[in-house]
């Protein structure tokens, strides 16, 4: 799936397995923040929402969350780029 490595990736993170983003003034989407390489939340939607975890979980667990969903990559803002695909 290049969608991943080449739109949600470099969007979300900027390929930085560590990176965490404050969600001051949109706390009602992700209280805790948004964690990792897929800015994953902390178990909020279901056991598949965690970025605050190693960044093989945090692939694992976006593609599961993804695939929950309906693989419509509707969890991220850059999905309106990778529906125009």
């Amino acid at each position: 799936m290049a969608e991943w490595f080449n739109i949600i990736i470099p969007g979300e993170s900027h390929f930085n397995p560590d990176s965490y983003r404050s969600m001051m003034k949109f706390p009602i989407h992700r209280p805790a923040g948004a964690w990792g390489l897929y800015q994953m939340g902390r178990g909020k939607n279901g056991q598949y929402d965690h970025g605050d975890v190693p960044w093989q979980q945090q692939t694992t667990n976006a593609i599961n969350y993804n695939h929950s969903i309906g693989d419509n990559f509707c969890y991220w803002a850059l999905r309106h780029v990778i529906n125009k695909l």
